[in-house]
Protein backbone atom coordinates (compact mmCIF):
# COMPACT_ATOMS: atom_id res chain seq x y z
CA UNK A 1 0.00 0.00 0.00
CA UNK A 2 1.78 3.39 -0.80
CA UNK A 3 1.04 6.17 1.28
CA UNK A 4 -0.77 9.35 -0.23
CA UNK A 5 1.50 12.22 1.07
CA UNK A 6 5.70 10.56 1.07
CA UNK A 7 7.79 13.02 2.61
CA UNK A 8 11.52 12.19 2.62
CA UNK A 9 14.12 12.19 5.65
CA UNK A 10 15.73 15.69 6.00
CA UNK A 11 19.86 15.17 5.43
CA UNK A 12 20.15 15.18 9.43
CA UNK A 13 16.94 14.18 10.37
CA UNK A 14 16.91 11.06 13.17
CA UNK A 15 14.69 8.44 12.52
CA UNK A 16 12.48 9.17 15.29
CA UNK A 17 12.00 12.76 14.49
CA UNK A 18 11.71 11.44 11.09
CA UNK A 19 8.93 8.64 12.36
CA UNK A 20 7.29 11.51 14.14
CA UNK A 21 7.03 14.07 11.57
CA UNK A 22 5.52 11.53 9.25
CA UNK A 23 2.84 9.79 11.09
CA UNK A 24 1.87 13.20 12.71
CA UNK A 25 1.32 14.49 8.79
CA UNK A 26 -1.41 11.70 8.96
CA UNK A 27 -2.84 12.83 12.24
CA UNK A 28 -1.71 10.31 14.17
CA UNK A 29 -0.14 11.11 17.92
CA UNK A 30 2.74 8.10 17.72
CA UNK A 31 4.62 6.48 15.47
CA UNK A 32 3.23 3.25 17.93
CA UNK A 33 -0.95 4.19 17.07
CA UNK A 34 0.21 4.30 13.27
CA UNK A 35 2.25 0.89 13.19
CA UNK A 36 -0.76 -0.63 14.82
CA UNK A 37 -3.32 0.98 12.54
CA UNK A 38 -1.76 0.73 9.65
CA UNK A 39 1.02 -2.51 9.92
CA UNK A 40 -0.66 -4.03 12.45
CA UNK A 41 2.17 -4.01 15.23
CA UNK A 42 3.42 -2.02 18.01
CA UNK A 43 6.67 0.06 18.06
CA UNK A 44 8.82 0.17 21.28
CA UNK A 45 8.43 4.33 23.52
CA UNK A 46 12.02 4.88 22.51
CA UNK A 47 12.10 4.61 18.69
CA UNK A 48 16.18 3.52 18.80
CA UNK A 49 16.51 2.88 15.60
CA UNK A 50 18.90 -0.07 16.75
CA UNK A 51 16.63 -2.43 17.66
CA UNK A 52 14.98 -5.22 15.21
CA UNK A 53 11.34 -3.86 15.55
CA UNK A 54 12.50 -0.40 14.07
CA UNK A 55 14.50 -2.66 11.27
CA UNK A 56 10.70 -4.02 10.44
CA UNK A 57 9.46 -0.45 10.91
CA UNK A 58 11.98 1.13 8.28
CA UNK A 59 10.77 -1.87 5.71
CA UNK A 60 6.96 -0.96 6.05
CA UNK A 61 8.04 2.47 5.47
CA UNK A 62 10.23 1.72 2.66
CA UNK A 63 6.78 0.05 0.87
CA UNK A 64 4.73 2.38 1.85
CA UNK A 65 6.66 5.39 0.11
CA UNK A 66 7.71 3.39 -2.90
CA UNK A 67 11.44 4.00 -1.78
CA UNK A 68 13.97 1.49 -3.02
CA UNK A 69 14.77 -1.64 -0.76
CA UNK A 70 17.27 -0.57 1.81
CA UNK A 71 17.48 3.49 1.15
CA UNK A 72 15.98 4.49 4.27
CA UNK A 73 18.11 2.20 6.50
CA UNK A 74 21.31 3.16 4.56
CA UNK A 75 20.50 6.61 5.55
CA UNK A 76 20.08 6.67 9.15
CA UNK A 77 23.21 4.01 9.29
CA UNK A 78 25.62 6.80 7.97
CA UNK A 79 24.37 9.07 10.49
CA UNK A 80 25.57 7.09 12.99
CA UNK A 81 28.41 6.03 11.57
CA UNK A 82 29.56 9.45 11.56
CA UNK A 83 29.27 9.50 15.40
CA UNK A 84 30.85 5.84 16.32
CA UNK A 85 33.12 5.74 19.31
CA UNK A 86 36.00 3.76 18.75
CA UNK A 87 36.63 2.29 22.55
CA UNK A 88 33.34 0.28 22.99
CA UNK A 89 33.97 0.51 26.73
CA UNK A 90 33.61 4.15 26.98
CA UNK A 91 30.00 4.61 25.83
CA UNK A 92 26.99 6.30 27.12
CA UNK A 93 23.96 4.65 25.80
CA UNK A 94 25.88 3.93 22.32
CA UNK A 95 26.88 7.21 22.00
CA UNK A 96 22.89 7.98 20.83
CA UNK A 97 20.33 8.96 23.77
CA UNK A 98 17.27 7.35 23.38
CA UNK A 99 15.12 9.72 24.93
CA UNK A 100 14.61 12.85 22.54
CA UNK A 101 16.38 15.84 22.93
CA UNK A 102 16.22 19.22 21.18
CA UNK A 103 17.29 22.51 20.68
CA UNK A 104 14.33 24.85 21.16
CA UNK A 105 14.76 27.13 18.39
CA UNK A 106 16.26 24.89 15.89
CA UNK A 107 13.25 23.01 16.04
CA UNK A 108 10.62 25.77 16.16
CA UNK A 109 12.54 27.09 12.73
CA UNK A 110 12.95 24.18 10.99
CA UNK A 111 10.17 22.32 12.47
CA UNK A 112 12.09 18.51 12.36
CA UNK A 113 14.51 16.66 14.84
CA UNK A 114 18.07 16.83 13.87
CA UNK A 115 19.86 13.43 14.80
CA UNK A 116 22.81 15.35 16.48
CA UNK A 117 20.98 16.26 19.10
CA UNK A 118 20.57 13.00 20.35
CA UNK A 119 24.59 12.80 20.02
CA UNK A 120 25.22 12.31 23.90
CA UNK A 121 27.98 14.34 23.81
CA UNK A 122 26.43 17.45 22.09
CA UNK A 123 25.33 19.64 25.06
CA UNK A 124 25.14 23.01 23.46
CA UNK A 125 23.26 23.69 19.84
CA UNK A 126 26.05 24.98 17.74
CA UNK A 127 23.97 28.14 15.97
CA UNK A 128 22.34 29.29 19.06
CA UNK A 129 24.56 28.57 21.66
CA UNK A 130 21.99 27.39 23.95
CA UNK A 131 21.46 23.98 25.96
CA UNK A 132 19.76 21.40 24.35
CA UNK A 133 16.92 19.95 26.24
CA UNK A 134 15.85 16.69 27.47
CA UNK A 135 12.67 17.84 28.92
CA UNK A 136 10.51 21.20 29.07
CA UNK A 137 12.33 24.07 29.98
CA UNK A 138 9.13 25.36 32.28
CA UNK A 139 7.79 22.46 34.49
CA UNK A 140 10.51 20.07 33.80
CA UNK A 141 8.27 17.50 31.92
CA UNK A 142 10.31 14.64 30.05
CA UNK A 143 10.08 14.92 26.75
CA UNK A 144 8.35 11.99 23.76
CA UNK A 145 8.53 10.49 20.91
CA UNK A 146 5.14 12.17 19.84
CA UNK A 147 3.38 14.75 17.77
CA UNK A 148 4.01 17.61 20.53
CA UNK A 149 8.12 17.38 20.33
CA UNK A 150 7.46 19.14 17.06
CA UNK A 151 5.80 21.69 18.67
CA UNK A 152 6.66 22.41 22.26
CA UNK A 153 5.71 20.68 25.80
CA UNK A 154 2.63 18.37 26.14
CA UNK A 155 2.23 18.52 29.62
CA UNK A 156 1.90 22.49 30.24
CA UNK A 157 1.59 24.12 26.37
CA UNK A 158 4.83 25.83 26.08
CA UNK A 159 5.66 26.61 22.74
CA UNK A 160 9.31 26.14 21.37
CA UNK A 161 11.36 29.14 20.60
CA UNK A 162 9.01 31.21 23.51
CA UNK A 163 11.99 32.30 25.82
CA UNK A 164 14.22 34.83 24.89
CA UNK A 165 17.79 33.42 23.40
CA UNK A 166 19.43 35.25 26.62
CA UNK A 167 19.38 32.41 28.99
CA UNK A 168 21.20 34.24 32.08
CA UNK A 169 24.80 34.49 32.89
CA UNK A 170 26.29 31.49 31.98
CA UNK A 171 28.03 31.76 28.07
CA UNK A 172 27.26 28.18 26.24
CA UNK A 173 29.85 29.80 23.67
CA UNK A 174 32.89 28.18 24.34
CA UNK A 175 31.18 24.24 25.24
CA UNK A 176 29.42 24.86 21.74
CA UNK A 177 33.03 25.40 19.94
CA UNK A 178 34.77 22.72 22.64
CA UNK A 179 32.28 20.69 20.60
CA UNK A 180 33.19 21.46 17.36
CA UNK A 181 37.71 21.08 17.95
CA UNK A 182 37.74 18.12 20.59
CA UNK A 183 39.48 15.65 18.33
CA UNK A 184 39.40 12.39 20.49
CA UNK A 185 35.97 10.99 21.65
CA UNK A 186 37.55 8.31 23.15
CA UNK A 187 39.48 11.11 25.32
CA UNK A 188 36.20 12.94 25.99
CA UNK A 189 34.43 9.98 27.04
CA UNK A 190 37.20 8.78 29.17
CA UNK A 191 36.97 12.77 31.07
CA UNK A 192 33.04 12.26 31.43
CA UNK A 193 33.80 8.89 33.50
CA UNK A 194 35.97 10.95 35.78
CA UNK A 195 33.49 13.75 35.83
CA UNK A 196 31.20 11.06 37.42
CA UNK A 197 32.84 9.97 39.84
CA UNK A 198 36.62 11.74 40.43
CA UNK A 199 37.19 9.79 43.36
CA UNK A 200 37.04 6.42 41.79
CA UNK A 201 37.71 6.91 38.04
CA UNK A 202 40.12 3.98 38.58
CA UNK A 203 37.75 1.22 37.47
CA UNK A 204 36.29 0.06 34.45
CA UNK A 205 32.64 1.28 33.51
CA UNK A 206 29.56 -0.50 33.25
CA UNK A 207 29.26 -1.89 29.48
CA UNK A 208 26.53 1.08 28.87
CA UNK A 209 27.02 4.27 31.13
CA UNK A 210 23.43 4.94 31.85
CA UNK A 211 22.27 8.55 30.80
CA UNK A 212 20.84 10.13 33.81
CA UNK A 213 18.99 13.30 32.06
CA UNK A 214 19.35 15.92 35.19
CA UNK A 215 23.22 15.04 35.84
CA UNK A 216 24.39 14.57 32.36
CA UNK A 217 25.04 18.28 31.25
CA UNK A 218 26.72 18.96 34.58
CA UNK A 219 28.94 15.29 33.97
CA UNK A 220 29.46 16.64 30.03
CA UNK A 221 30.55 20.39 31.22
CA UNK A 222 33.35 18.85 33.37
CA UNK A 223 34.07 16.55 30.66
CA UNK A 224 35.13 19.34 28.17
CA UNK A 225 36.71 20.99 30.30
CA UNK A 226 38.86 18.56 31.61
CA UNK A 227 40.24 18.30 27.55
CA UNK A 228 40.06 21.98 27.48
CA UNK A 229 40.60 23.86 30.06
CA UNK A 230 44.07 23.89 31.66
CA UNK A 231 42.96 25.13 34.86
CA UNK A 232 39.94 22.78 35.48
CA UNK A 233 42.34 19.39 34.55
CA UNK A 234 45.18 21.09 37.05
CA UNK A 235 42.33 22.01 39.68
CA UNK A 236 40.84 18.32 39.67
CA UNK A 237 44.03 16.94 39.38
CA UNK A 238 45.16 18.53 42.61
CA UNK A 239 42.74 16.53 44.20
CA UNK A 240 44.57 13.36 44.48
CA UNK A 241 47.68 14.32 46.25
CA UNK A 242 48.55 11.31 48.72
CA UNK A 243 47.55 12.17 51.78
CA UNK A 244 49.25 9.03 53.62
CA UNK A 245 53.33 9.72 52.01
CA UNK A 246 54.41 6.87 54.26
CA UNK A 247 52.20 4.46 51.86
CA UNK A 248 54.31 3.77 48.46
CA UNK A 249 50.98 2.38 46.87
CA UNK A 250 48.64 4.66 47.90
CA UNK A 251 51.54 7.27 46.76
CA UNK A 252 51.69 6.07 43.38
CA UNK A 253 48.40 5.35 43.07
CA UNK A 254 47.62 9.38 43.54
CA UNK A 255 50.32 9.90 40.83
CA UNK A 256 48.56 7.44 37.97
CA UNK A 257 45.24 9.12 38.73
CA UNK A 258 46.57 12.63 38.54
CA UNK A 259 48.80 11.18 35.51
CA UNK A 260 45.31 10.12 33.78
CA UNK A 261 44.21 13.58 33.60
CA UNK A 262 46.61 15.34 32.74
CA UNK A 263 46.64 13.00 30.08
CA UNK A 264 43.36 13.81 28.88
CA UNK A 265 43.93 17.84 28.11
CA UNK A 266 44.37 18.65 24.63
CA UNK A 267 47.11 20.96 23.86
CA UNK A 268 45.48 22.06 20.67
CA UNK A 269 41.64 22.56 21.93
CA UNK A 270 43.18 24.29 25.31
CA UNK A 271 45.06 26.87 23.23
CA UNK A 272 41.63 28.09 21.29
CA UNK A 273 39.56 28.20 24.44
CA UNK A 274 39.26 30.10 27.44
CA UNK A 275 36.96 29.22 30.21
CA UNK A 276 36.68 31.45 33.12
CA UNK A 277 38.33 30.13 36.56
CA UNK A 278 35.11 29.23 38.39
CA UNK A 279 34.70 25.70 39.73
CA UNK A 280 31.74 23.58 38.58
CA UNK A 281 28.94 21.51 40.30
CA UNK A 282 30.92 17.78 40.49
CA UNK A 283 28.75 15.06 40.43
CA UNK A 284 29.61 11.85 42.11
CA UNK A 285 27.64 9.14 41.50
CA UNK A 286 29.31 5.36 41.66
CA UNK A 287 26.37 3.93 40.44
CA UNK A 288 26.88 4.88 36.74
CA UNK A 289 30.18 3.75 36.29
CA UNK A 290 31.04 0.78 38.70
CA UNK A 291 29.67 -2.43 37.00
CA UNK A 292 26.90 -4.01 38.57
CA UNK A 293 28.95 -7.22 39.06
CA UNK A 294 31.20 -5.24 41.64
CA UNK A 295 28.18 -3.19 43.40
CA UNK A 296 27.74 -6.23 45.55
CA UNK A 297 31.12 -4.88 47.55
CA UNK A 298 29.76 -2.02 47.89
CA UNK A 299 28.72 -3.43 51.35
CA UNK A 300 32.82 -4.05 52.35
CA UNK A 301 34.49 -1.67 50.36
CA UNK A 302 34.14 2.29 50.09
CA UNK A 303 33.23 2.94 46.14
CA UNK A 304 36.61 4.68 44.88
CA UNK A 305 38.34 1.50 46.03
CA UNK A 306 37.23 -0.84 44.27
CA UNK A 307 39.28 -1.40 41.41
CA UNK A 308 39.68 -4.31 38.37
CA UNK A 309 43.56 -5.89 37.91
CA UNK A 310 44.32 -2.83 35.22
CA UNK A 311 44.69 0.28 38.02
CA UNK A 312 46.78 -2.80 40.35
CA UNK A 313 49.14 -3.38 37.32
CA UNK A 314 49.75 0.25 36.56
CA UNK A 315 50.58 1.46 40.18
CA UNK A 316 52.92 -1.46 40.77
CA UNK A 317 54.20 -1.04 37.30
CA UNK A 318 53.98 -4.68 36.00
CA UNK A 319 51.36 -7.10 34.11
CA UNK A 320 47.78 -7.97 34.74
CA UNK A 321 48.51 -11.01 34.54
CA UNK A 322 51.43 -11.06 36.92
CA UNK A 323 48.78 -9.43 39.09
CA UNK A 324 46.95 -12.39 39.02
CA UNK A 325 50.10 -14.43 39.73
CA UNK A 326 50.12 -12.79 42.58
CA UNK A 327 46.79 -13.04 43.55
CA UNK A 328 46.80 -16.69 42.94
CA UNK A 329 50.02 -17.31 45.70
CA UNK A 330 48.46 -15.36 48.25
CA UNK A 331 50.37 -12.18 47.91
CA UNK A 332 47.74 -9.73 46.72
CA UNK A 333 44.03 -10.54 47.80
CA UNK A 334 40.89 -9.71 45.41
CA UNK A 335 37.71 -9.23 46.71
CA UNK A 336 35.84 -11.60 43.98
CA UNK A 337 36.82 -15.61 44.33
CA UNK A 338 35.89 -16.35 40.99
CA UNK A 339 38.28 -17.91 37.93
CA UNK A 340 37.17 -16.25 35.04
CA UNK A 341 39.70 -13.31 35.87
CA UNK A 342 37.45 -10.01 34.43
CA UNK A 343 35.08 -10.58 37.27
CA UNK A 344 37.90 -9.99 40.02
CA UNK A 345 37.56 -6.79 41.92
CA UNK A 346 40.41 -5.51 44.28
CA UNK A 347 40.37 -3.48 47.18
CA UNK A 348 42.56 -0.93 47.11
CA UNK A 349 43.10 -0.07 50.37
CA UNK A 350 43.81 -4.14 50.89
CA UNK A 351 46.42 -3.82 48.00
CA UNK A 352 47.72 -1.37 49.73
CA UNK A 353 48.23 -2.87 52.78
CA UNK A 354 49.86 -6.30 51.16
CA UNK A 355 52.04 -4.09 49.06
CA UNK A 356 53.00 -2.37 53.03
CA UNK A 357 53.51 -5.78 54.36
CA UNK A 358 55.48 -6.70 51.79
CA UNK A 359 57.84 -3.85 51.75
CA UNK A 360 58.04 -4.32 55.65
CA UNK A 361 60.15 -7.14 55.35
CA UNK A 362 63.01 -5.06 53.81
CA UNK A 363 66.61 -4.77 55.29
CA UNK A 364 67.17 -1.52 57.45
CA UNK A 365 70.67 -1.81 55.86
CA UNK A 366 71.05 -0.43 51.85
CA UNK A 367 72.26 -2.84 49.29
CA UNK A 368 74.61 -0.10 47.78
CA UNK A 369 76.56 -2.99 46.04
CA UNK A 370 77.59 -1.65 42.40
CA UNK A 371 76.03 -5.43 41.26
CA UNK A 372 72.89 -4.56 42.98
CA UNK A 373 69.95 -4.93 40.76
CA UNK A 374 66.22 -3.39 40.52
CA UNK A 375 63.12 -5.83 40.58
CA UNK A 376 63.25 -5.21 36.54
CA UNK A 377 66.72 -6.32 36.15
CA UNK A 378 66.24 -9.25 39.04
CA UNK A 379 63.40 -10.48 36.13
CA UNK A 380 66.30 -11.01 33.31
CA UNK A 381 68.51 -12.70 35.54
CA UNK A 382 65.93 -14.79 37.27
CA UNK A 383 64.83 -15.42 33.47
CA UNK A 384 68.05 -17.73 32.88
CA UNK A 385 66.98 -19.93 35.38
CA UNK A 386 63.37 -20.28 34.43
CA UNK A 387 61.88 -18.31 36.94
CA UNK A 388 60.31 -14.82 36.21
CA UNK A 389 59.16 -11.49 37.82
CA UNK A 390 56.26 -13.44 39.71
CA UNK A 391 58.87 -15.93 41.60
CA UNK A 392 61.24 -12.95 42.53
CA UNK A 393 58.48 -11.10 44.60
CA UNK A 394 57.58 -14.81 45.54
CA UNK A 395 61.29 -14.44 47.49
CA UNK A 396 60.82 -11.37 48.32
CA UNK A 397 57.33 -12.03 50.14
CA UNK A 398 58.55 -15.34 51.77
CA UNK A 399 61.89 -13.22 52.81
CA UNK A 400 64.06 -16.50 50.78
CA UNK A 401 65.34 -13.45 48.95
CA UNK A 402 67.21 -10.31 50.97
CA UNK A 403 66.44 -6.79 49.71
CA UNK A 404 66.26 -3.33 50.54
CA UNK A 405 64.46 0.17 49.69
CA UNK A 406 65.79 3.10 47.78
CA UNK A 407 64.18 6.35 49.84
CA UNK A 408 61.36 8.19 47.62
CA UNK A 409 60.86 5.85 45.19
CA UNK A 410 57.42 4.61 44.40
CA UNK A 411 56.17 1.29 45.39
CA UNK A 412 57.87 -1.92 43.61
CA UNK A 413 60.23 -0.14 41.93
CA UNK A 414 61.74 1.24 45.08
CA UNK A 415 62.90 -2.94 45.99
CA UNK A 416 66.79 -3.65 45.58
CA UNK A 417 68.32 -7.06 45.05
CA UNK A 418 72.37 -8.23 45.75
CA UNK A 419 73.07 -10.16 42.26
CA UNK A 420 75.22 -12.92 43.94
CA UNK A 421 72.02 -13.01 46.73
CA UNK A 422 69.68 -13.59 43.40
CA UNK A 423 71.79 -15.95 41.81
CA UNK A 424 72.16 -17.73 45.04
CA UNK A 425 67.86 -17.92 45.14
CA UNK A 426 67.52 -19.16 41.69
CA UNK A 427 69.76 -22.19 41.95
CA UNK A 428 68.50 -23.09 45.11
CA UNK A 429 65.23 -23.17 44.21
CA UNK A 430 66.06 -24.69 40.65
CA UNK A 431 67.66 -27.62 42.10
CA UNK A 432 64.47 -28.33 43.91
CA UNK A 433 62.63 -28.35 40.77
CA UNK A 434 61.78 -32.10 39.94
CA UNK A 435 63.93 -33.31 36.99
CA UNK A 436 60.50 -34.71 34.86
CA UNK A 437 58.97 -31.36 34.86
CA UNK A 438 58.36 -29.67 31.15
CA UNK A 439 59.48 -26.97 29.59
CA UNK A 440 57.70 -25.46 27.16
CA UNK A 441 60.29 -23.69 24.19
CA UNK A 442 60.21 -19.79 25.43
CA UNK A 443 61.05 -21.01 28.88
CA UNK A 444 64.07 -23.06 27.75
CA UNK A 445 64.96 -20.09 25.56
CA UNK A 446 65.19 -17.77 28.27
CA UNK A 447 67.12 -20.14 30.44
CA UNK A 448 69.74 -20.82 27.83
CA UNK A 449 69.80 -17.51 26.27
CA UNK A 450 70.00 -18.51 23.14
CA UNK A 451 67.36 -17.59 19.90
CA UNK A 452 65.02 -19.89 18.58
CA UNK A 453 67.13 -21.17 15.51
CA UNK A 454 69.61 -21.83 17.66
CA UNK A 455 67.67 -24.11 19.69
CA UNK A 456 66.07 -25.98 17.28
CA UNK A 457 69.81 -26.25 15.93
CA UNK A 458 70.70 -27.61 19.46
CA UNK A 459 67.81 -30.38 19.93
CA UNK A 460 68.42 -31.58 15.85
CA UNK A 461 72.43 -32.03 16.75
CA UNK A 462 71.41 -34.00 19.80
CA UNK A 463 73.17 -31.49 22.13
CA UNK A 464 69.45 -30.66 23.98
CA UNK A 465 67.16 -33.63 23.19
CA UNK A 466 63.41 -32.46 23.01
CA UNK A 467 60.68 -34.71 25.01
CA UNK A 468 56.84 -35.54 23.89
CA UNK A 469 56.55 -34.11 20.88
CA UNK A 470 57.90 -31.85 17.93
CA UNK A 471 56.38 -28.70 16.49
CA UNK A 472 55.33 -25.43 18.17
CA UNK A 473 54.17 -27.48 21.03
CA UNK A 474 57.69 -28.89 21.46
CA UNK A 475 58.39 -29.99 25.71
CA UNK A 476 62.07 -30.28 27.47
CA UNK A 477 62.25 -32.20 30.35
CA UNK A 478 64.14 -30.12 33.11
CA UNK A 479 67.18 -32.88 33.98
CA UNK A 480 68.04 -32.29 30.20
CA UNK A 481 68.51 -28.70 30.72
CA UNK A 482 70.19 -28.79 33.93
CA UNK A 483 72.67 -31.84 32.14
CA UNK A 484 73.50 -28.97 29.92
CA UNK A 485 74.07 -26.57 32.14
CA UNK A 486 76.05 -28.60 34.19
CA UNK A 487 78.60 -29.44 31.65
CA UNK A 488 79.31 -26.29 30.89
CA UNK A 489 79.84 -24.90 34.40
CA UNK A 490 82.44 -27.62 34.61
CA UNK A 491 83.61 -26.63 30.73
CA UNK A 492 84.46 -23.02 32.49
CA UNK A 493 85.55 -24.60 35.63
CA UNK A 494 88.42 -27.24 33.84
CA UNK A 495 89.20 -24.08 31.69
CA UNK A 496 90.37 -21.90 34.54
CA UNK A 497 92.20 -25.00 36.12
CA UNK A 498 93.82 -26.27 32.80
CA UNK A 499 94.66 -22.87 31.37
CA UNK A 500 93.21 -24.09 28.05
CA UNK A 501 90.10 -22.62 26.25
CA UNK A 502 86.60 -22.81 27.37
CA UNK A 503 85.79 -24.20 23.71
CA UNK A 504 88.38 -27.29 24.00
CA UNK A 505 86.88 -28.78 27.29
CA UNK A 506 83.41 -28.59 26.03
CA UNK A 507 84.11 -30.69 23.04
CA UNK A 508 85.57 -33.01 25.43
CA UNK A 509 82.32 -33.05 27.32
CA UNK A 510 79.63 -32.71 24.35
CA UNK A 511 78.82 -36.25 23.68
CA UNK A 512 77.20 -34.97 20.19
CA UNK A 513 80.16 -33.91 18.76
CA UNK A 514 78.95 -31.34 17.75
CA UNK A 515 81.36 -27.60 17.57
CA UNK A 516 79.42 -25.58 19.88
CA UNK A 517 81.43 -22.83 21.55
CA UNK A 518 79.52 -21.26 24.94
CA UNK A 519 80.18 -18.03 26.23
CA UNK A 520 79.46 -16.19 29.49
CA UNK A 521 77.60 -13.17 29.86
CA UNK A 522 77.50 -10.92 33.05
CA UNK A 523 73.59 -11.09 33.37
CA UNK A 524 73.40 -14.51 33.26
CA UNK A 525 74.47 -18.10 32.57
CA UNK A 526 75.76 -17.95 29.07
CA UNK A 527 75.29 -17.04 25.05
CA UNK A 528 75.10 -20.13 22.83
CA UNK A 529 77.12 -19.65 19.38
CA UNK A 530 76.61 -22.52 16.88
CA UNK A 531 79.91 -22.78 14.57
CA UNK A 532 78.47 -25.55 12.02
CA UNK A 533 78.69 -26.15 8.39
CA UNK A 534 75.08 -27.50 8.48
CA UNK A 535 74.30 -24.77 10.22
CA UNK A 536 74.59 -21.43 7.63
CA UNK A 537 73.99 -18.27 9.81
CA UNK A 538 75.62 -17.67 13.19
CA UNK A 539 73.61 -16.40 15.62
CA UNK A 540 74.12 -15.33 18.99
CA UNK A 541 71.81 -14.64 21.87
Amino acid sequence: MLLPYRPLPHPNESLPGYSVRLTSSYGFRSPDSFARQVFGYTLPSSLSDKLISMDRWLDSLEVSLGSSPGKLGNHFAQLREQRRCEDPRRIIRDIVVSSPRVCEYCISEKRYHCFEWQVAHHIVCDSHHSPILDCCPECDSTLKWDENLLHGCGTCGYKWGARSKALGDEDFTNYSLAQQITPDLDGLYQAYLHSTFMEGHSIWPRAKVPYHPHKHFLMMQSAYRLVCDKWWNRHVSERFTPTDLTNPFRRSLAGVRSERLEKLLNPVASSQLSFEEIELTVVSDPSLVIPKKHQKHLDTVVAEDISEADTVAEVLGISIHQVNQLVFRGILHCQSKTQILRDRAFDLSRVAQDISDLLSKAHTTSIDDVTDLDLEDAEGVAKRFGFDLVDCIDWLHSESLRFALVENSACLAGIRVRRKDLIDCCESELSKRADDEQLDRLTVMKMLGVPEGVLDFLGKEGVLPSERWYGPGIRYELKTVKELLNRYRIARRESAIWGIPVSDVWKQLNRSGTNVLLEELPGGHFVGIVECDKFALNEAA
